[in-house]
């Protein structure tokens, strides 16, 4: 299957066995992998040299679909990587199946009937996450 995407959409990764990457590109395309294969996590094998990323597809891994979940998530991911925050926020909303919203000054991320927001100084930071819980 990710061959195939590979080839329709030229993304040499999904193609080639192995391939130098570095640190933030091998983790999105684990997390991109695993969004696509519908795996529940994945892990990074540090072997010295070599780092293999693996996914994982296990009933003992629990779903936390929780709104404090997906802040975590987010907020953790955007410090720890060298990412623009708002991009970050749009594409993980939407790999997580919820609607999202632009403003100028702020994003949305619908998910059920509770709303997270983030704003975002004019260099594109974070200034504050909250939400609206209903």
């Amino acid at each position: 299957m990710l061959k195939k995407i590979g080839e329709k959409y030229s993304i040499g990764q999904f193609i080639t066995d192995v391939f130098d990457a570095d640190l933030l590109e091998s983790h999105l395309i684990a997390m991109t992998v695993s969004g696509i294969m519908d795996d529940d996590a994945y892990y990074a094998v540090d072997l010295g040299e070599i780092t293999i990323f693996v996914t994982i597809k296990s009933d003992k891994i629990q779903k936390d679909n929780s709104i404090e979940r997906f802040i975590n998530v987010y907020n953790k991911f955007q410090k720890e990587f060298d990412v623009k925050p708002r991009l970050a926020f749009e594409g993980y909303t939407k790999l997580r199946g919820y609607k999202y919203k632009e403003r100028d000054e702020f994003s949305v991320a619908k998910i059920d009937e509770s709303r997270v927001i983030v704003g975002f100084s004019e260099r594109g930071n974070v200034t504050h996450i909250q939400t609206l819980l209903e």
